[in-house]
């Protein structure tokens, strides 16, 4: 017989017999015929069965079966062959099971005594001595029939004692009621105690039917009955015998009426709790989410009972699982699921318990629509996409079958989040793709600062991209790129030797210049400093000025010292040179054309001289020289180069080894060798454009750069060498207030950071392992500062000294930048300061002016000995007639100069110590004058003192007196007084106590009158003023001593440049394009003209005609008729007239600003010879006496010598 040992970790031992038409299932549900419910034990963990042929063992979960130590998923069992299940071994043993034993069917005889003689027989050997109780006597009918009854019984006994074996076994044999028919239905054992044999004999039925002991076995009780009966009664003769009253049929039909009422009430008993546990065995393994091992359990269900009362759910459940299968137990197959269910409800929707399955039906679909929404982020955009669409559907499916009243808006609300979330997700990973795709072709293309350009777009939506490694690998391809776009070259350009070729005399120039005493010697050494268009050497001892050099209006840095030589590197902005030049006298060493403007500051080490242009070159200059050696094109702007020193490894001593690093306009630095001059790596460092606006500085083995964000936020940082390899790294940063554009200092470790507004900023830097390389320190910002250039030097004991809106003593401490209280050199800083032992130089300018003063300071003290104002514009010139003629000349700084006719003709300087005019030194505006009669000036300033002076021909103050408001324009001569145009009206002023007191002009008051740009003096008792807005207003002085306006012409436009009266007219050029020429005298128009190009500068009346320059390209001459009808035309020579043209033997004389003077013919505008001056021009030709001189914008008077043939 077959069977299971079953042996528990405690040393339990069970056993178990095996049928073969019932399997025997094992697993931790109760419904299992062995239980074991422990850990890694499924609930339907394994089915063994016979196979017709073997025992045989089949996993029935997921998970294998142990089987003798080995997984398996089906085996065929032996005798020996030991399962595990969680600690429980069970053990297999082979034999026959109780269906196998040989067994006859038992026969049915035609005879009742046989029945009897067989029950009697079991009864006796089953009961052995117990006797019987006896039935009640009943007297035969006659001793015939009881005599043929004993030979029946005897007869009957023979036969029983025969086959009493078989029988006796079979009494005693333990049996399940099992269906004998219904092939492959399975058949379990009966949870019930097994029935056992037949313990009553039918003498007992006999005895209870009589004793009427048990009423509810009355069907036997009768069965007992017709027995005895037959038993008792004489038998019939063959034919008398009626056959469905046989005792024997009756019998053994009451016993099989007996046994199938008990198979009958066993079978469906069992049939129903074998079907109810089959159900809830799949259900379960719906629940642990094993919905096809369920649908195929649930499947098996309906095909073996198809009529039960769990077949309707079963059948839903079944279309569930379908469902569960895509979207449930991590199944993401979300859109197959949302169409599972659309099928389901397709199918279902008039099944009879489908209004139940609604609820099920939403929490699916609000699975599918989390599901999906979450999933959707983590795919790729076009599959995402498709997840939030399947979202989309499902939320209508949970919304549908949830119940009105009752709708699921958190779980809506949860799933439109996790939509946005991965609508968010799906965004980035296609602008992802889309970003890696541009920036891979922008590398393949070549356009590295695109492909950054890319880069920080995708940075600014996406910050967290920048820890991606494809993006750090596609970054080094970029800078790859990028630096194989550098080109290098070596040109071995050499440079010149030879000065531009002046052909006008040299200048004199007017300089103010003072000091405190006169003891001071000088000792041939000179400071420089820059005004205007020219660079100045000046004595550092004296204060005199010595040498000065045009170098041009804009220049690209400060000049920077060479003590070889010694000489100076500067840039000169109007031929885009570098030169070199000696110190000491400012001659030319050499100049060497770049063809480019410069940027930043050039660097000089080891006899070269680096320098960057803004077309992104960086030039190799010998210094000795000047040859152009050797050049690197970079594919954007560049700073000035600084140098970076190989850093020395712990224990080592520092390299000699350096680099160059310059800072590209965005995104990267550079760092270049400088023999050969290569590019040899680029790092990124996501700079934005034009942010670095300071010179880079070296510190030991790092450089400093600050990069601007705003204008009043930047960043220190502080790089280095990446070890041994060229590229950089960041070693230390430090956020400044306000914005750096000014050079940086260092001494010792103190590195000082100036910034906006009047603010400096201190730092430390270290180079010591285990130190921070920079740390940032106190903060120190002017009290009411208002904005300057700030510049600072540097001195012993943290010592600093800061010029912007004054000069500063600063000093480091511990936690703070304490500051001097006492201040010098008040004015605005134009350049950095220059020291010599003790003594600084500091430039600076005054607020109303543009001339710079400079000025010697004794640095410990803040005290001045002598100061030079350099580059001092004339704004008025009146000369004097006679034999020995002079002019008055007024700057704009308030110097007043006389100069001799023989003075002007000697070129050095006139450094005179005049009387400055007492002009407040709060002022800012621009301080104006006019010329009057024998050599007189008068000069008026505004705001906060309004007041006139009026100089004498010694330049001495005659008269002066204060004004209602500042002025406007420029004053103008009214006869022997003069007028003053102020807001809103035209003022004459009183500079005498015997002045009469002139009503003013004013305009009309309820409107904003217009403002005046200039005054005419026409005679004595007329001036015609010019407003803003395009209007002529003739205003004369009537007798009752008022100033009354006599006519008014409005023109089409405001007026362009200055209007000049040349003999009684005055032309006037309006922005629209219109010229037009009136008479002076009754401001009435002579003459009108629109031009097709429209002019550019003013219109002048000369000899030749009316002259006016068009859209900065031709210079027309005019007839002076009604149309101004055009005489000639010539080609402007890129710059514009100085002033007013003037005809000095025979020729006009055209002085442009560029220095150039033309002398063309007055009736055909042919160029009879040029000539070139030595600096910018401020005017036209100017007499003095019988000789001509020009102007310069730095104050120069250059005398206008004849033309050479």
């Amino acid at each position: 017989m077959a069977l299971l040992e079953i042996i528990h970790l405690t040393g339990d031992v069970e056993r178990r017999d095996l049928y073969k038409r019932q399997p025997m299932t094992i697993g931790s549900h109760s419904s299992n015929d062995l239980r074991i419910d422990e850990k890694g034990v499924e609930i339907l963990h394994c089915r063994i069965f016979w196979n017709k042929d073997n025992w045989e063992a089949v996993a029935a979960g997921t998970a294998p079966i142990d089987l003798n130590g080995t997984p398996v998923q089906r085996a065929v069992l032996k005798s020996g062959d030991t399962l595990r299940f969680g600690t429980v071994d069970v053990r297999f043993h082979g034999g026959l099971t109780v269906e196998d034993s040989p067994a006859e069917s038992i026969g049915i005889k035609p005879t009742s005594e046989e029945v009897i003689q067989a029950a009697r027989q079991a009864e006796k050997q089953q009961k052995g001595s117990t006797p019987p109780k006896k039935p009640v006597p009943t007297a035969p009918r006659s001793d015939e029939d009881l005599m043929q009854s004993l030979e029946l019984l005897a007869m009957d006994s023979k036969k029983s004692e025969a086959g009493g074996g078989r029988k006796k076994a079979v009494a005693n044999e333990h049996f399940d009621v099992v269906e004998d028919e219904e092939e492959n239905a399975p058949v379990r054992p009966s949870s019930k105690p097994r029935p056992g044999p037949v313990d009553e004999s039918l003498d007992d039925l006999d005895s209870a039917e009589l004793d009427g002991d048990s009423p509810s076995e009355s069907g036997k009780s009768k069965l007992t009955s017709r027995l005895k009966e037959v038993v008792l009664t004489a038998p019939k003769r063959p034919g008398e015998q009626d056959p469905l009253k046989s005792p024997v049929v009756l019998g053994l039909a009451g016993i099989c009426a007996l046994l199938i009422v008990a198979g009958c009430a066993f079978y469906f008993t069992a049939f129903r709790r074998i079907a109810g546990t089959e159900f809830e065995m799949a259900k379960g393994l719906l629940n642990e989410g094993k919905y096809q091992q369920g649908e195929e359990a649930l499947r098996e269900f309906l095909q073996i009972f198809p009529k039960d009362v769990n077949a309707a759910e079963a059948e839903l459940l079944i279309g569930l699982a379908k469902i569960d299968q895509k979207i449930g137990g991590g199944a993401s197959q979300y859109a197959e699921g949302i169409q599972a269910i659309r099928d389901f409800v397709n199918l279902n929707a008039d099944h009879k318990l489908f209004e139940s399955m609604r609820p099920e039906i939403a929490t699916r679909a609000g699975n599918a629509a989390l599901g999906a929404a979450q999933l959707a982020g983590k795919k790729a955009p076009d599959v995402g996409e498709g997840l939030l669409t399947t979202a989309t559907e499902a939320i209508t499916l949970l919304t549908n079958y949830s119940p009105k009243d009752a709708q699921p808006t958190e779980k809506i609300g949860l799933i439109k989040d996790a939509m946005r979330a991965s609508k968010l997700l799906i965004d980035k990973s296609r602008f992802n793709a889309e970003g890696t795709a541009a920036i891979t072709q922008a590398n393949t293309n070549k356009q590295p600062m695109e492909a950054l350009r890319l880069r920080r777009e995708l940075l600014a939506r996406y910050p967290d991209f920048s820890n991606n490694s494809t993006f750090r690998d596609m970054l080094k391809t970029t800078m790859e790129v990028e630096r194989s776009l550098v080109e290098a070259a070596s040109p071995n350009t050499q440079a010149v030797v030879e000065e531009w070729p002046v052909t006008l005399p040299a200048p004199r120039t007017l300089m103010f210049h003072a000091r405190s005493g006169t003891d001071q010697v000088s000792v041939n050494e000179v400071v420089w400093v820059l005004s205007k268009d020219c660079l100045y050497g000046v004595d550092t001892m004296t204060g005199l000025p010595v040498w000065r050099r045009v170098v041009g209006s804009d220049p690209a840095f400060f000049p920077v010292e060479e003590d070889k030589m010694p000489s100076l590197i500067c840039y000169d902005s109007d031929h885009d040179e570098i030169v070199r030049v000696k110190r000491n006298t400012g001659e030319l060493v050499w100049r060497q054309s770049l063809g480019d403007r410069v940027t930043g500051k050039p660097l000089i080490d080891e006899g070269k001289v680096y320098v960057s242009t803004v077309g992104g070159m960086l030039m190799k200059l010998d210094l000795d020289a000047g040859t152009i050696l050797s050049t690197l094109k970079f594919s954007q702007p560049i700073s000035g180069p600084a140098i970076i020193r190989q850093g020395a490894a712990p224990g080592q001593e520092p390299s000699d080894e350096s680099h160059l690093v310059v800072v590209g306009d965005q995104d990267v630095i550079y760092t270049v060798t400088r023999s050969p001059l290569e590019c040899s790596a680029v790092s990124y460092f996501a700079q934005k454009s034009q942010s670095v606006a300071a010179p880079l500085i070296s510190v030991a083995e790092y450089v400093a750069f600050v990069e601007n964000h705003s204008e009043n936020s930047s960043t220190l940082h502080l790089i280095k060498l990446d070890g041994n390899k060229p590229t950089l790294v960041e070693v230390g940063s430090g956020q400044i207030t306000g914005m750096v554009v000014d050079e940086s200092v260092i001494r010792g470790s103190d590195l000082f950071v100036p910034s906006t507004i009047e603010r400096v900023s201190a730092f430390s830097v270290s180079n010591t392992v285990g130190e921070p390389a920079l740390t940032t320190g106190p903060t120190y910002q002017v009290q009411g500062a208002t904005g300057s250039s700030i510049y600072l030097t540097t001195g012993p004991e943290k010592q600093v000294w800061m010029s912007s809106s004054a000069l500063r003593r600063l000093q480091l401490t511990a936690n703070a930048i304490q500051v001097d209280p006492k201040v010098e050199a008040i004015g605005l800083s134009s350049q950095p300061n220059q020291h010599q032992g003790v003594l600084l130089f500091n430039a600076r300018r005054r607020p109303f002016t543009d001339a710079v003063t400079l000025t010697q300071t004794e640095r410990d003290t803040l005290t001045s000995t002598w100061q030079l104002v350099a580059g001092a514009r004339v704004i008025a010139v009146s000369s004097l007639a006679g034999e020995a003629p002079a002019l008055l000349a007024v700057s704009e700084s308030g110097a007043p100069f006389r100069v001799s006719a023989a003075e002007l003709t000697q070129p050095g300087f006139q450094a005179q110590k005049p009387d400055l005019l007492p002009i407040n030194r709060e002022t800012s505006q621009p301080i104006l004058a006019c010329p009057l009669p024998d050599a007189q000036v008068a000069v008026v300033s505004g705001d906060p003192e309004p007041r006139i002076w009026v100089l004498n021909r010694l330049g001495q103050i005659e008269r002066q007196g204060t004004l209602p408001a500042s002025p406007q324009a420029a004053p103008a001569r009214l006869g022997k007084r003069i007028v003053v145009p102020l807001a809103g009206r035209m003022h004459v002023a009183r500079t005498g106590q015997g002045d009469n007191v002139i009503q003013d002009f004013q305009f009309p008051s309820g409107e904003a009158p217009p403002k005046w740009t200039q005054v005419l003096s026409v005679d004595d008792r007329t001036v015609v003023g010019v407003t803003d807005a395009g209007e002529l207003l003739q205003i004369r002085l009537e007798a009752k001593n008022n100033l009354a306006l006599i006519s008014k012409q409005a023109l089409p436009g405001p007026v362009i440049g200055k209007v000049v009266i040349s003999g009684g007219r005055f032309a006037v050029a309006c922005s629209t394009g219109d010229v037009q020429l009136f008479d002076a005298t009754k401001l009435e128009p002579r003459g009108q003209r629109t031009l097709e190009v429209p002019a550019s500068g003013a219109a002048y009346v000369t000899s030749a005609g009316v002259l006016v320059e068009s859209g900065n390209e031709n210079l027309l001459c005019l007839n002076p008729d009604a149309e101004l009808t055009e005489k000639w035309t010539m080609k402007l020579p890129d710059s514009t007239l100085a002033g007013q043209p003037v005809e000095i033997d025979g020729h006009l004389v055209l002085a442009f600003r560029s220095g150039l003077v033309l002398h063309v013919s007055p009736q055909t505008g042919e160029i009879a010879s040029e000539q070139q001056a030595s600096g910018q021009l401020d005017s036209g030709p100017v007499q003095l006496g019988n000789s001509w001189f020009l102007m310069t914008w730095d104050g120069s008077l250059i005398p206008l010598s004849a033309p050479a043939k």
